[in-house]
């Protein structure tokens, strides 16, 4: 498996993971769900550390430095306007790692956590949708 490939499907894994968390929402009171909440946070960080370390300190910069405009200037952007979303995801899942947390702050940790679950699934999908298909047409 060739390393775009190994991303995409970790893409694939952390959006599962984001739609378990936005069903958990949905479901029922947050007391009764915080645990589970808090159980695929912590799965989507195991996940998410790997893969945004290897994009943001080796994909993004080999592509920033691309001969290839397009990519250059693609990534570049990208990685411009998206490139801290692992600090404020680090920063989430220590706020709310552990049900009471969420529990405690109950209107806080809903807007934050629908906020940073959507700065991850739209650099996901700009990524699978943009970068990478412009990254397999010079493969």
């Amino acid at each position: 498996m060739n390393n775009l490939s190994m991303l995409k499907r970790q893409h694939s894994e952390m959006l599962e993971i984001i739609n378990n968390i936005h069903t958990l929402l949905k479901r029922g009171k947050l007391d009764d769900v915080a645990g589970d909440i808090a159980y695929n946070i912590n799965n989507l960080a195991g996940k998410s550390k790997i893969h945004m370390m290897s994009e943001d300190e080796f994909l993004y910069p080999s592509l920033i430095s691309s001969s290839h405009e397009d990519i250059k200037n693609t990534a570049k952007s990208f990685h411009d306007k998206m490139g801290n979303i692992n600090e404020l995801f680090v920063s989430f899942v220590k706020k709310y790692n552990i049900p009471s947390k969420i529990r405690e702050n109950g209107e806080s940790f809903i807007e934050e956590v629908n906020r940073i679950l959507k700065l991850m699934s739209d650099r996901i999908n700009k990524e699978d949708n943009y970068l990478y298909p412009l990254i397999e047409k010079i493969n």
